[in-house]
């Protein structure tokens, strides 16, 4: 079984993207909770949760989902050429300072 970890919901319902935070609007099926062999990809960052996210099994405490999103996180804004448009959605939703 896999690493559970807890994912941000919009004000919709529906569940964002620990990576880019943008909404997955197919995921109304979800529950609070993700294990990461979902396997979904995302449209905007095109992260595949449960396989480029994984660390190892069983998981390390040193090196947890959201440090490993992080990493993602900054991969996907260096190839996009940090949008502000995308800057602005991770500070308003993670509450993150770029």
């Amino acid at each position: 079984m896999g690493e559970p970890v807890v994912l941000y919901c919009s004000d919709r319902g529906n569940w964002l993207c620990p990576v880019c935070a943008t909404e997955w609007f197919d995921s109304s099926d979800w529950l609070g909770e993700l294990f990461l062999e979902c396997l979904d990809v995302c449209n905007v960052c095109n992260t595949q949760i449960g396989n480029e996210d994984v660390d190892e099994v069983p998981a390390n405490p040193e090196n947890p989902p959201e440090k490993r999103w992080a990493k993602l996180r900054t991969t996907w804004l260096e190839r996009s050429g940090y949008q502000a448009v995308d800057i602005r959605r991770l500070e308003d939703v993670f509450g993150i300072d770029m």
